[in-house]
């Protein structure tokens, strides 16, 4: 059995869909609509209503676009059949004013919208008597797959009649009776005055049709499949922090114009005809400075060091560690020896 949804705009569409199901002889019982007003009269929390959904149409990536859909006014149709079904039942939903999922998730996005329950911001820092905690968010990009139906090719088979005509010669056979005058004396021929009947066939031929069928043509049907790349281009999000520092250790933090100009030089020297911007690698060179100018960790070795900060990264930039390291280590140094710098003032 399958699951097959569809979000409409409204309740009105939605029952003409429902309606349009029955026709075809989908049970009542295997069709269910979802709405704001099912939730209100079911007496459901807000988080029974979604769990119920979840049940409807699983876990699948689409799930908070549907909810979406709901919050925003929609009706959901849930309907389950036979497999050989879903492209019957995919046809009425469309047919009846089903909204393309992944067009009006684009939509929602390109006007600020979440793709999760209203809830807490996600991203909000957490602050406590002794620090502060401030989350780096950042978007990435998945592409996945889906079947779409541009089509398709119908054969049919139909007999039809036709004339034909075939000459074929045949033979009739008749019986001549000739009466020919005689004049001549009987001869010693006996049974000349005795009863005699002599009888001769007659023979006819007469056409005799059959019809025998045979395979004159057949008629294949298959699909070329062939495949493509096709790239994806789209923009992704990230919420950067900047660190400014004031008072007696602005100079040795992370973040200052010379930091900035130095690592800009660092980079244009050593990635800057590479295909990855600047602003990658500004990430990596303030995560590095702040490794540097921390007091627990200025005065250890690289070699100690790099498995501590590899965690740390990895934790935000998984798989991204060995193209970025020396960058990270190149500003660790610098920050080292300012701090370094710093203490030997100072004293």
């Amino acid at each position: 059995m399958n699951t097959i949804v569809g979000l409409f705009e409204n309740r009105t569409q939605a029952l003409r869909a429902q309606s349009a199901l029955g026709t075809i002889h989908i049970p009542v019982s295997d069709i269910k609509l979802y709405d704001q007003s099912a939730q209100e009269s079911a007496g459901e929390s807000d988080r029974g209503f979604w769990e119920s959904l979840k049940e409807a149409f699983g876990f699948g990536e689409d799930r908070g676009s549907y909810e979406e859909g709901i919050r925003r006014g929609g009706t959901l149709v849930s309907v389950r059949a036979d497999d050989a079904r879903t492209e019957e039942i995919v046809d009425i939903l469309s047919q009846y004013g089903a909204v393309d999922i992944d067009e009006r998730t684009a939509e929602w996005r390109s006007s600020g919208r979440a793709d999760t329950a209203a809830s807490a911001p996600a991203g909000a820092g957490a602050a406590t008597a002794t620090g502060a905690t401030v989350p780096v968010a950042e978007e990435e990009l998945r592409v996945g797959k889906r079947d779409v139906r541009r089509g398709k090719v119908r054969v049919y088979r139909e007999v039809t009649e036709r004339p034909v005509e075939e000459t074929v010669r045949l033979r009739d056979e008749a019986v001549n009776v000739e009466r020919r005058p005689m004049d001549r004396p009987v001869t010693a021929e006996t049974g000349l005055f005795q009863n005699e009947t002599i009888e001769m066939t007659e023979t006819d031929e007469e056409p005799v049709v059959s019809k025998q069928a045979r395979i004159v043509e057949e008629v294949a049907i298959h699909k070329d499949v062939r495949e493509r790349d096709e790239t994806i281009r789209d923009t992704v999000r990230r919420a950067d922090v900047r660190v400014e520092r004031e008072g007696a250790g602005a100079q040795a933090g992370a973040g200052s114009p010379e930091d900035e100009e130095d690592y800009r030089l660092h980079w244009t020297q050593n990635y800057g005809a590479g295909a990855i911007p600047y602003e990658h690698y500004g990430y990596a060179y303030r995560f590095g400075s702040t490794l540097g100018s921390g007091r627990n960790l200025e005065s250890s070795d690289w070699t100690q060091l790099e498995p501590e900060a590899r965690r740390r990264w990895e934790e935000r930039n998984q798989g991204t560690w060995d193209q970025f390291k020396d960058a990270v280590r190149y500003a660790w140094e610098r920050g080292k020896r300012k701090v370094s710098g710093e203490e030997r003032r100072a004293a």
